[in-house]
């Protein structure tokens, strides 16, 4: 792992969503790190990732990606399929019913919930802070 750094990846099926929450977050210290940024579009691609990477520290995962439950296959495979703990998980979706939810969020395999809509830069960089404090 490179402890010099921290290394986020953004997964998100729309490209200006991942340049965005890439604008956002490039350059941002946590504990005196830099943030170094991964892209990805697809579940496929970001497992593809995290199966060659284990210096991953937090995950940006929309919800809906190709199909509407992408992000959360994908998160399951992280904490379940590769038993990868340590690594923090952002949901960042515009799509999130009750069901939803309960069935994704609240049993733990999401650390924090970003709606899209109502996420404002500093709240973006606040609970990606608060996912690397966590870790520090």
């Amino acid at each position: 792992m490179n402890a010099s750094t921290w290394n986020i990846l953004i997964v998100d099926d729309s490209l200006e969503i991942v340049e965005v929450l890439s604008f956002t977050l490039q350059g941002s210290r946590f504990d005196g790190r830099p943030s170094s940024i991964l892209r990805a579009h697809t579940k496929e691609e970001a497992a593809r990732i995290l199966s060659h990477r284990d210096d991953i520290d937090l995950a940006v995962i929309d919800a809906k990606l190709v199909h509407s439950d992408d992000g959360f296959q994908l998160a399951h495979w992280i904490r379940y399929g590769i038993g990868n703990q340590r690594i923090r998980l952002i949901l960042y979706t515009g799509h999130l019913h009750d069901e939803t939810f309960q069935q994704w969020v609240l049993p733990g395999l999401f650390d924090a919930y970003l709606p899209k809509q109502d996420s404002s830069i500093e709240v973006i960089r606040n609970s990606v802070d608060a996912a690397l404090a966590s870790l520090a």
